[in-house]
């Protein structure tokens, strides 16, 4: 809605830019020199972007006599008035109708820009081939790029010259445009019955690629040196292997090139031995999407004669990391599953598993790639970077013994008196590698988080959590490794209860009485990392183990910590306590609480009472004030009816939220009342209001549906009126006036929501307020109005509002225009996005500072001035 608005304002003055801008455009083109910033015309062309988008606004704007300007002198006008221009015409390529005469005016320009020494320029070089990237996209851009292949011939050419990125990522942009659109249209023309015929565009640019791979692998082995070791080499390999690699994940392209051998040769050559692991992941990346579009036999023949071989030969060579990653991928794609290379490439990337367990592999061939693994798993870097196809091998050999003793020895420390002992049960080159590798316990401790966890019986998981609990209870450990310890924690002892393992078992039994004594001890860690992750963990674990419940009071106890997210994490447990059915009165009586004592904690939590409870230099509560609108909004759900008193507490403790300096606090506050405010604006179920059903009865007689419905609109006003005495009112448009657009956006949406309120039986507000005015009765008491309710414990009761205070809300909503005040709020500060006439004035202020600069220059007769002081008057 705010952008909305934010554009209907800019287009208000979109006529007077057009006025303007083709005398401004014409400044430009006879400036002799350039900009002093001519950061300006980013500015120029954003605007044109947003305010030209249909072909009058080409003609409006003099955009098009523009391009014929530039295109009669290009090598005359200054480089960045070539880039506007050469942007404009980008987007009328991409967002206007393009006829004959603007289609040749626009590839006019690309000629005359090709043809002019101004290419030389990076800046200008990315805005040509960006834009004739879009032009390959529109109808006829593929004929014109096809009849003119100088354009495809100068992309080729700066591949190979170009060191600017941005030069070269517009190339590449064009060509994989070029080459992907050239495919596209060659399809449709061959499922049309047309006689194809390949491009010479398409062709060219795949005879490219193909030689500079080919090249590189066979015929200019010394080309391989020199684009790796030259002090500044040449971006033309790594280029051309992300043009493919993109291209790759087009099935036209894999299609194309499926019969071509050499070219599989040389991604299969540069994949396995190219030492530039870009390069290496880029044609590894396109051989796996190619090799995934072949016929199955094609595979299989493939994996036999092209990947098998080198492959043993590069594990030969001790480069098992990048071999098994080979493997690994390939197995992955999921293809020629059931054939013999298949099972050869699946025993292969289960060597580090059979290394480390010392296990004869799958596969009788590769019994002597064993030791040479071995020795490259003793490197820890190694062995950490192949943790994940170790823990991937774990789980398809449901080896949970495994698990335990890989997490038991990389969690050691030296000062643990088994570290040479867990050292000496592993082949000796392994052992060291493995024994507190704090990496390798990352992957671990991810591993038991998620599907890749070999399952766990009882023994093993009571292994791995007593394991855990030692990690969770080493002061030295880093807070981030304790953090991942307590997620695994839970992970593990939730897949035990899924299983039906209970906390009666002993094993359980045990391991949990170890860590609440290992929770309290963490609760007061010197970190505060630590108690925050432990105070997450609390919550989740004893909705699953209850009768460990007892530490829920030192938990709450956090609420006085000296640091902002410990505290926002107790309050976030109250919640998911409040939430959780059974559980609220655990805690209450726990904590040795009652609910509205809660109530009144969060009340000053949230008048940032932070300052009294902890010392000044302590971080600011946002996150802690965030969560208590929380807890306030869950107490409230889950509070009986007849709590009046309680919701009455929480709307006024909300109310003033919406004061609060963060904007998701007043946010989140804002939610609550829409939850409150919920049952007037929702919808009908049939979405017929019961008003309508009455008006079509033949008598005026009531019904009891008739009895219902007043009732129910009487329970609305009762919601009203006991918001409006909380000073909601207030609230609301004070949050619509709100410095921050989500704020008032979120305020002016329920407002609006409030104006059609589809749940009331006359679907609007004026008709409630009817309603409103038809329960004024003799019996009412000046300005109040009584409503029957019900207590708790189902007596009626009444309870009175003020009628003048209804009234007077639900004019002041039917007033309200939200999207104008929206408008309102949201026009930009920039002058430029308001007035974009403006930014051409001073485009033409620049342009006389800078010819008087020029002149200045060269009046001075001094080589070195350049004029600079010219604008000194200007700051």
């Amino acid at each position: 809605m705010a952008t909305e608005a934010t554009h209907d304002v800019v287009s208000e003055g979109k006529q007077a830019f057009f006025s303007k801008l083709p005398a401004s455009l014409e400044t430009l083109c006879s400036l002799p020199c350039g900009l002093q910033d001519d950061t300006i015309l980013h500015r120029l062309l954003d605007l044109i972007k947003r305010l030209v988008v249909t072909r009058e606004d080409v003609t409006a704007s003099g955009l098009a006599k523009f391009l014929v300007t530039v295109t009669e002198k290009p090598s005359d006008v200054h480089t960045s008035v070539v880039v506007l221009a050469l942007g404009s015409a980008a987007h009328l390529v991409s967002t206007t109708v393009m006829d004959d005469d603007l289609r040749k005016t626009v590839t006019r320009l690309y000629d005359a820009v090709q043809g002019s020494r101004v290419l030389d320029n990076s800046s200008v070089g990315a805005a040509f081939f960006n834009g004739l990237a879009f032009l390959t996209s529109c109808p006829s851009g593929l004929q014109w790029l096809d009849k003119n292949s100088v354009h495809v011939q100068a992309a080729l050419s700066t591949l190979e010259t170009a060191r600017s990125i941005f030069l070269l990522n517009a190339v590449e942009n064009f060509l994989v445009a070029v080459v992907t659109h050239a495919l596209a249209a060659d399809s449709t023309h061959a499922q049309e019955d047309h006689p194809s015929r390949q491009p010479v565009t398409l062709s060219s640019i795949q005879e490219y690629l193909t030689r500079v791979l080919s090249d590189t692998v066979t015929n200019k082995p010394a080309l391989l040196d020199q684009l790796v070791t030259a002090s500044n080499p040449s971006n033309l390999l790594l280029v051309t292997s992300q043009i493919i690699r993109r291209l790759s994940d087009t099935e036209l392209f894999c299609q194309r090139k499926a019969g071509d051998t050499g070219f599989f040769a040389a991604l299969v050559h540069l994949s396995f031995f190219h030492p530039d692991s870009r390069i290496q992941q880029s044609t590894l990346r396109s051989l796996i999407n190619m090799f995934t579009h072949m016929e199955a036999e094609s595979q299989v023949q493939l994996l036999s004669e092209k990947v098998l071989p080198p492959l043993m030969n590069l594990l030969a060579e001790g480069e098992v990391e990048r071999g098994v990653g080979i493997a690994a991928s390939f197995v992955d794609s999921a293809c020629c599953g059931d054939s013999q290379p298949m099972l050869t490439l699946k025993a292969v990337r289960r060597l580090p598993h059979d290394a480390v367990f010392s296990q004869e592999p799958a596969s009788p061939q590769l019994t002597g790639l064993v030791r040479i693994v071995t020795t490259a798993l003793s490197n820890r870097q190694a062995l950490a970077k192949l943790s994940s196809t170790l823990l991937h091998s774990l789980k398809e050999t449901q080896n949970s013994s495994g698990l335990v003793r890989l997490l038991q020895s990389a969690s050691a420390v030296r000062e643990d008196g088994d570290w040479q002992s867990l050292q000496s049960t592993w082949p000796p080159p392994v052992g060291a590698a493995i024994t507190g590798n704090i990496r390798l316990l990352g992957s671990l401790l991810q591993c038991l988080q998620n599907s890749t966890c070999p399952a766990l019986g009882v023994s093993d998981a009571v292994a791995v959590l007593n394991s855990l609990l030692t990690i969770m209870g080493r002061p030295q450990v880093d807070s981030r490794v304790v953090t991942q310890a307590t997620e695994a924690f839970l992970a593990v002892l939730q897949a035990q209860c899924h299983a039906g393992i209970t906390s009666s078992d002993a094993g359980i039994r045990g391991v949990l009485g170890r860590l609440v004594t290992l929770l309290e001890r963490n609760l007061v860690s010197m970190q505060w990392e630590i108690r925050d992750s432990t105070l997450e963990f609390i919550s989740k674990l004893v909705v699953m183990a209850h009768q460990e419940h007892h530490v829920l009071r030192q938990a709450w106890s956090c609420l006085q910590d000296g640091e902002s997210y410990p505290r926002a994490s107790t309050i976030a447990m109250a919640t998911t306590l409040r939430q959780t059915p059974g559980w609220w009165n655990v805690f209450l009586n726990d904590c040795e609480t009652t609910e509205m004592a809660v109530i009144e904690q969060m009340a000053e939590v949230l008048a940032d009472s932070d300052t009294h409870l902890i010392s000044s230099s302590a971080p600011p509560g946002g996150p802690s004030r965030r969560e208590a609108v929380r807890l306030l909004s869950a107490i409230y759900q889950q509070s009986l009816p007849g709590s009046a008193d309680l919701r009455q507490v929480i709307c006024a403790t909300l109310k003033s939220a919406l004061r609060d300096s963060d904007w998701e606090v007043k946010v989140k506050a804002l939610e609550f009342f829409e939850l409150v405010l919920s049952p007037l604006l929702c919808s009908d179920a049939d979405g017929v209001s019961s008003d309508t059903q009455r008006d079509a009865k033949p008598t005026p007689r009531k019904h009891k549906h008739d009895t219902d419905e007043e009732t129910k609109s009487g329970g609305d006003l009762e919601i009203l009126a006991s918001l409006l005495e909380t000073g909601l009112e207030e609230a609301l448009f004070t949050a619509a006036e709100d410095y921050d657009n989500s704020v008032s956006e979120k305020a002016c949406d329920i407002l609006l929501r409030l104006q059609e309120c589809t749940s009331l039986p006359q679907h609007s507000l004026s008709k409630l307020r009817k309603r409103h005015e038809s329960h004024m009765g003799p019996n009412c008491a000046g300005d109040s109005i009584t409503k029957p309710g019900q207590g708790e414990n189902g007596s009626h009761v009444s309870s009175s509002c003020d009628k003048d205070a209804v009234q007077k809300f639900l004019t002041r909503v039917d007033e309200f225009d939200p999207a104008q005040h929206l408008q309102k709020l949201t026009v930009s500060m920039d002058e430029y996005d308001r007035q974009p006439e403006s930014l051409l004035e001073d485009i033409v202020a620049a342009a006389k500072m800078a010819v008087l600069a020029k002149e200045a220059a060269f009046t001075s007769g001094d080589e070195f001035d350049d004029g600079e002081d010219i604008f000194v008057d200007c700051y």
